[in-house]
């Protein structure tokens, strides 16, 4: 064996040993776009990203809890053959496949946040169940009104101060 065909065999086989080494990283992973305990407000638009391992697994779930009447049985499921098609619509919630990375699927949940989803929990899962992350949506309250009654007005002349 030559000193080249040598060199293409060892090539081949760090090769072959990426590939069979690889793995994707990080995976799984859920990012939530913001800190955990901080409130939004309504009309804010949330996109929760998440990756999961999808060796064994054909699809990327994202569950709402509790299951919004916009949106029946709670679950955006995301076949992952679907990647490039357009975002699957269930009511306030939005999903969608962005990435194959290797054995690695990303996805994304957009939410566009209305009161009735303060204490909605969204978790990311492959199709197995396991769990790659989570979080809760709280809702800023509003600004309490004050009321007044009787409300008067005192004219400003050149002698008031």
């Amino acid at each position: 064996m030559t000193a080249y065909s040598r060199s293409k065999v060892l090539v081949v086989l760090f090769l072959l040993s990426s590939v069979l080494l690889r793995k994707c990283s990080p995976c799984p992973s859920f990012t939530s776009p913001v800190e955990e305990g901080r409130a939004v407000c309504p009309g804010e638009e949330l996109t929760y990203t998440c990756t999961i391992d999808g060796t064994g697994s054909s699809a990327t779930v994202w569950r709402i809890t509790p299951q919004p009447d916009t949106c029946p049985g709670g679950v955006v499921a995301l076949l992952h053959s679907t990647l490039g098609d357009p975002p699957i619509e269930c009511g306030n919630f939005s999903g969608q496949l962005t990435a194959n990375d290797g054995d690695c699927f990303s996805s994304t949940l957009t939410v566009n946040v209305s009161l009735e989803l303060t204490g909605t929990v969204v978790r990311c899962e492959d199709a197995l169940g396991n769990v790659a992350g989570g979080a809760t949506i709280l809702i800023s309250p509003s600004p309490i009104p004050i009321p007044t009654q009787n409300p008067s007005t005192d004219t400003l002349t050149s002698t008031t101060i």
